[in-house]
């Protein structure tokens, strides 16, 4: 038994922190279909969207966090860091994660929000391999933390790629000579400042040139 492709679209237009509208887009997959198939979508929706500035906030203050906590280890001496009765760094990066994913639960939650979960469970199966595409111009809605959302619970299988408003799915058909082409594997190391470290065994094991 073959199986099902679904390839879901949600676009969004407008800003996060302003009125946004999200048009809704489920249907056969064309990575399922015939070369000559054309992707119609089955079900169709468009919504206004509330402005969301708590959900804005939050995301931004996670990213101030995160921004303070991801310096290169090999730069840190944990040795001399002194708080000196300050918010543990870490410590705030979680607090503030935590708050981002209520208000993206919030959000989600919201009875526009809601209608559009409703109506992809009600075209999506378990059975299904499903695709989704989430395209925006704010790049904030790229930032926000989906898999946090209801309808990726369900299906937690499910692929996500993120783009811009004009971004389009295509389809690539390869033949078994374009497969045999990649098989194969490329593989690029970096090691960065080895001072202080022996890297030779893993420039041994991966057959890297000392002078490269």
């Amino acid at each position: 038994m073959s199986t099902t492709h679904m390839l879901v679209i949600l676009e969004f237009s407008g800003s996060l922190d302003r009125e946004l509208w999200v048009k809704l887009e489920v249907g056969l997959d064309s990575v399922g279909l015939s070369a000559q198939s054309i992707y119609s979508p089955t079900h169709e929706m468009s919504l206004s969207l509330t402005a969301a500035p708590e959900l804005v906030t939050a995301l931004e203050r996670w990213t101030q966090d995160y921004r303070r906590i991801a310096t290169p280890t090999r730069a840190l001496k944990p040795e001399s860091i002194r708080y000196m009765g300050s918010v543990d760094p870490a410590e705030s990066c979680r607090q503030s994660a935590k708050t981002l994913a209520q208000e993206f639960k919030a959000w989600t939650q919201a009875d526009a929000f809601r209608t559009l979960t409703e109506c992809m469970l009600e075209a999506l199966d378990s059975r299904h391999h499903i695709r989704f595409l989430i395209r925006a111009n704010d790049q904030r809605l790229h930032q926000l933390p989906w898999h946090l959302w209801r309808i990726f619970k369900r299906f937690p299988w499910a692929e996500v790629a993120l783009g811009a408003t004009s971004f389009r799915p295509t389809v690539s058909f390869s033949t078994s000579s374009d497969r045999q082409s990649h098989d194969a594997v490329r593989i690029l190391a970096i090691l960065g400042d080895c001072q202080g470290m022996s890297v030779s065994f893993t420039i041994d094991a991966l057959a890297i040139p000392q002078n490269s």
